[in-house]
């Protein structure tokens, strides 16, 4: 299985103190360059010191930089998300996990397999490893990150905590 991660979700789950999920659930990762220098430059953000330490995630430059540069012009992306993108054709990864809906759009176009931060926590309390989502969800939102409102009771529906 190979899983390619954008910044967004790693960052996000790093916040309320779950990375060691994405480790769990997928047991390596794959990110970009562009993906790295994000989380790990910017020093106080979550999940930056971690991540410049662990074994399991795995940095791979894109090979295809003309296509990055496309993304970021047609699809108005950001160079770690398009960096994911085409790391994650390049790599045929199994998962894509991107928060932002224009680069999640942009995926899925080019037919990649996407999930999202509430998707891993999820999969997470499927395989039990965590008891419940909303927990999470409200650490999050704690946290200052953004869940629609309609996206988060969707959530606790999947969840079947609603």
């Amino acid at each position: 299985m190979i899983v390619v991660s954008d910044s967004s979700p790693l960052i996000s789950v790093a916040a309320i103190g779950r990375l060691e999920l994405f480790q769990s659930i997928f047991s390596s990762l794959v990110i970009p360059q562009a993906v790295y220098d994000e989380i790990v430059a910017g020093k106080d953000r979550p999940g930056a010191q971690e991540i410049s330490k662990v074994g399991w995630i795995q940095v791979t430059a894109v090979r295809n930089q003309h296509a990055v540069r496309r993304l970021m012009s047609s699809a108005h992306l950001h160079t770690g998300e398009s960096e994911a993108i085409v790391l994650a054709g390049e790599l045929k990864a199994t998962h894509l996990i991107l928060d932002d809906r224009a680069a999640r759009k942009a995926a899925q176009r080019k037919r990649i397999p996407v999930m999202g931060t509430l998707g891993v926590l999820l999969l997470a309390k499927d395989l039990k490893l965590i008891s419940a989502v909303e927990p999470c969800l409200r650490e999050l939102l704690a946290a200052g990150k953004y869940v629609d409102p309609d996206i988060y009771r969707h959530i606790l529906l999947k969840a079947r905590e609603l």
